[in-house]
């Protein structure tokens, strides 16, 4: 029989980590890696394309920009050091890949503005 399992990688740890702590447990008479697998991806909250877009958030928001981490894949590992730059405020339903998901006009707006401003700022 086979198991698939789909990790989320805490920072700092690799693939191979988690293989040796399979490889560990009672059980298991094999782990072997998927050739399809995503490696984790991490950009610095000091990388100065990071500090730019916290600093588009916080003039735009009047509120601390923060990094925050998610177990998640997105299209912020296309590029090497790409993140997501999302559009969920303090407050904010999250119905993100749920059933019904949705926003508020009022926050596509908001995010637009954070978005035309954070691309001027990264071209100039």
């Amino acid at each position: 029989n086979t198991i698939a399992l789909n990790f989320r990688y805490p920072q700092g740890v690799d693939t191979n980590a988690i293989k040796v702590g399979l490889e560990k447990l009672e059980g298991p008479k094999a782990v072997s890696l998927s050739e399809h697998g995503h490696v984790p991806h991490y950009v610095p909250v000091n990388d100065p394309m990071v500090e730019t877009l916290l600093s588009v958030y916080e003039k735009q928001t009047g509120l601390k920009g923060h990094e925050q981490i998610i177990g998640g894949g997105t299209f912020g590992r296309l590029l090497k050091r790409g993140v997501a730059y999302g559009a969920m405020f303090p407050g904010y339903v999250n119905t993100m890949h749920q059933a019904n998901e949705f926003t508020e006009v009022e926050d596509l707006y908001r995010a637009a503005a954070i978005y035309a401003e954070a691309i001027y700022e990264l071209i100039k």
